[in-house]
């Protein structure tokens, strides 16, 4: 009887465990890799793909031109999402903001996040991953020249393609 007793609890503790952990799953934020993004800049298009991380960069050739008028510029963004995606996306499109202090190179992550209403939609997010290094620093002399295009490696991972302006 014992025996019994044990083993109920045991199942039940699993389910507990594993409701909680897919409770959580569904609320936190999840990174969207393979995502083909069409970024328009100043009348320009450019097209990338997120890597397994969902990062991207935006690189801008010419940033005495690009910031003449104001310190902020801003891009659009129109993602197709990967086929194996689950979840109701009421808005592909995003507007991501490039400040001249942090010009030339820009890094983002692409993930998504539980939306108020419906319940089953999701929001995309856009976020720039911010700089370690100032400008005022050396650069590091194992830095890697990304061309473009390019998911180049950066110490264990790959950095997602780059957008090029």
């Amino acid at each position: 009887m014992r025996s019994i007793i044990k083993i109920i609890a045991f199942v039940l503790f699993i389910l507990f465990l594993s409701f909680n952990f897919s409770f959580s799953q569904s609320s936190a934020h999840l990174k969207i890799a393979n995502a083909k993004l069409t970024i328009s800049f100043k009348g320009k298009i450019a097209n990338c793909i997120t890597n397994e991380n969902g990062e991207f960069a935006i690189s801008l050739s010419d940033t005495s031109k690009t910031f003449l008028d104001a310190t902020i510029q801003t891009a659009s963004i129109k993602v197709e999402l990967p086929q194996d995606f689950k979840g109701k996306v009421k808005n592909r499109s995003l507007i991501v903001q490039l400040k001249k202090e942090n010009a030339p190179y820009y890094e983002f992550i692409l993930y998504s996040k539980k939306g108020k209403e419906p319940i089953d939609e999701v929001e995309l997010v856009c976020e720039q991953i911010e700089k370690n290094q100032t400008k005022s620093q050396p650069q590091k002399k194992n830095e890697i020249k990304r061309g473009k295009g390019d998911a180049s490696k950066i110490g264990d991972k790959y950095m997602g393609q780059v957008a090029h302006f």
